[in-house]
């Protein structure tokens, strides 16, 4: 056998077994519709083994004619500039017995849930950019369809250090900023006309552990929204929650890193006639 061909079999067999070792293994393709699948979906072909090692956990959503299996892989120690993970998101017939789409995504997503009025189920990823993790991702999956589409919140590189999913998945409310605006804001993401509108100030983030505030520059690497090292995090249910599914409530007040003021200012918007005045 010539050495070329033995060259040849070696290589193959090579990238057999990597293949193999990786627990999500599928094509990456385009997505017309959706830069932000096209972008996610590259260099998923080569096995995720990050050091440490990974564990996996699956949830499963149900739609009108459809449920969605989202896979993911995710890195047991976080490192910087290795993504947190790999997700793979499968779309079945609702009996489970048909595959309508499967796609590997690099980084971890999740899914928010499923819109029966719009037919689509609302995706969204938490990955590195710089040093800060923020929520950077948000793409529908459509049920009618199956296909991948972006959100204006891709459309506008928008990214937030906080979110708020209402009961019914009308809305997604933000803390964060389009690309181009350097101040962190409150807004709100209608997910069935897919509109974007600024709220006002933004809630201060919660206030730091004291770990944290023992660091000598707390303040400035993890002390306002803006920060390099102000992670995305939940903000408290008694800052900011939904009252019924359209009704926005926001509490403000004189807060710093290290604790909550007593007084509190509570703003409301009613999201279903904010929208409509549009």
């Amino acid at each position: 056998m010539h050495p070329e061909s033995l060259i040849l079999k070696a290589v193959l067999a090579v990238s057999a077994a990597l293949c193999l070792l990786s627990p999500l293994n599928t094509q990456a393709r385009e997505w017309p519709e959706s830069h932000t699948a096209t972008i996610y979906s590259k260099g998923t072909l080569l096995p995720y083994l990050p050091a440490g090692g990974t564990r996996t956990r699956q949830s499963d959503f149900l739609g009108s004619a459809s449920r969605l299996e989202c896979i993911q892989v995710q890195a047991k120690f976080a490192r910087h500039d290795v993504a947190l993970g790999r997700t793979m998101l499968v779309l079945r017939s609702r009996n489970g017995k048909k595959v309508l789409l499967k796609e590997t995504f690099t980084e971890l997503w999740e899914c928010l849930g499923y819109n029966p009025r719009t037919r689509r189920y609302v995706l969204v990823s938490q990955n590195e950019h710089g040093v800060k993790v923020t929520l950077r991702g948000l793409v529908y999956l459509e049920e009618n369809r199956p296909r991948f589409t972006d959100s204006v919140f891709a459309r506008k590189r928008f990214q937030a250090a906080a979110s708020l999913y209402s009961p019914e998945g009308t809305y997604l409310v933000l803390v964060g900023a389009p690309a181009g605006e350097d101040q962190y804001r409150l807004y709100a993401l209608d997910l069935e006309q897919d509109q974007l509108l600024l709220l006002g100030d933004a809630p201060a983030p919660p206030p730091l552990s004291q770990e944290d505030l023992e660091y000598p520059e707390a303040a400035d690497l993890m002390g306002p929204w803006e920060a390099p090292e102000r992670h995305y995090t939940e903000l408290e249910k008694e800052i900011w929650s939904f009252v019924n599914p359209h009704t926005l409530q926001v509490g403000y007040g004189q807060d710093t890193i290290s604790k909550r003021g007593r007084k509190r200012e509570v703003r409301t918007w009613n999201l279903k006639n904010v929208f409509r005045r549009e």
